[in-house]
């Protein structure tokens, strides 16, 4: 009679080998899309030229944030600017720095009137 051995499956053989578990079946998706984060501010500037420029000179960022969708308009002497994100840490840094660049544009405005004095 001829000897019998018996072997083990090619899943735990496969284990023994390389350490590693079989891959298991895909999640399933979402029922609910991730939240949305958004956020909107008005600034009002002394008259609609400084807006404006303001507005010009945001616009060049709207095109490089990836993760942040950022529009910006100015209507009169306001300006809006609104972000979307699909997290809270994004939309907070693109705030950050949209207010770092009208610090910015401020301190160019004052001295530019300075100078014009």
């Amino acid at each position: 009679m001829a000897k019998t051995t018996k072997t083990k499956s090619k899943t735990n053989a496969n284990k023994k080998l390389t350490g590693k578990r079989p891959r298991s079946r895909a999640r399933p998706q979402q029922l609910c899309p991730a939240p949305r984060f958004t956020s909107s501010m008005r600034i009002t500037f002394k008259n609609s030229k400084l807006a404006q420029n303001a507005k010009d000179s945001l616009l060049q960022e709207t095109e490089f944030k990836k993760r942040c969708r950022a529009s910006v308009a100015s209507k009169g002497n306001t300006l809006e600017i609104s972000l979307e994100a699909d997290d809270l840490p994004v939309l907070r840094a693109a705030l950050n720095s949209y207010i770092r660049l009208l610090y910015i544009f401020e301190g160019i405005e004052s001295v530019e009137e300075t100078a014009d004095e």
